[in-house]
């Protein structure tokens, strides 16, 4: 598929998914308002402001932004898009291992049991021989 020039446009201009660039218009949204305060908070012309309140996002804006808010942007940005932060990311991890880590203690556990019983079916006398 052959792309036009205005086609070229969009994709260079609109280089994050929608997806991403909507959760960061609405964080901004939320916390700052209007695009006018958008603009002078990050140094960026009320047009780009307008845009990225639309949802249109460029790397030289994100870059603006991630100067100004540093990491913590990228914390409320995951809980935008994936409905939770990174500290209940880590805390489900920490949980999954602590239940990887029972689980290996009942197979053990187990492992324990079976060779207790096959340690006293050695004892006992042979009575196919009798």
């Amino acid at each position: 598929m052959h792309q036009t020039g205005a086609d070229y446009m969009t994709l260079e201009r609109q280089l994050f998914p929608r997806r991403m660039a909507d959760a960061l218009a609405s964080l901004l949204s939320q916390r700052h308002g209007s695009a006018k305060r958008i603009a002078k908070t990050y140094k960026i012309d009320p047009s780009t402001a307008e845009n990225l309140r639309k949802g249109h996002l460029s790397v030289p804006t994100l870059e603006k932004i991630v100067k100004v808010e540093g990491w913590a942007l990228w914390a409320e940005l995951g809980r935008e898009m994936i409905g939770h932060g990174y500290p209940e990311h880590l805390q489900n991890i920490i949980e999954r291992e602590a239940n990887v880590q029972r689980d290996r203690e009942r197979e053990r556990d187990s492992v324990r049991r079976m060779e207790a019983v096959a340690r006293d079916l050695v004892r006992l006398p042979d009575r196919s021989a009798a």
